[in-house]
């Protein structure tokens, strides 16, 4: 039995509003990433197996996949993404 490792680390992030979030796949083999099932926002940016959401927000938060495809067989992974956002009290 071959053990296969899929998971995306961390598999829950929880970030403010503005910060870069980094997500890194497992899995190895041509990549392809989703968000809450379709395209990725256009502020992701896949680089190997890492995925980066520059400046998020609350439009950010949700599921994130990497599928992964060896030549042999596709895998899949997931995580979640929590964007707090930021609240000013002004008197």
């Amino acid at each position: 039995m071959v053990k296969v490792s899929n998971r995306i680390q961390p598999p829950v992030q929880v970030i403010v509003q503005g910060e870069l979030s980094q997500l890194t796949c497992s899995l190895e083999g041509v990549l392809t990433w989703y968000f809450n099932g379709s395209t990725l926002p256009t502020n992701a940016i896949p680089s190997e197996n890492d995925l980066y959401i520059l400046n998020a927000g609350p439009l950010n938060q949700g599921y994130y996949e990497c599928l992964g495809y060896n030549g042999k067989l596709y895998l899949q992974a997931e995580a979640l993404l929590v964007v707090i956002g930021i609240y000013y009290n002004i008197v």
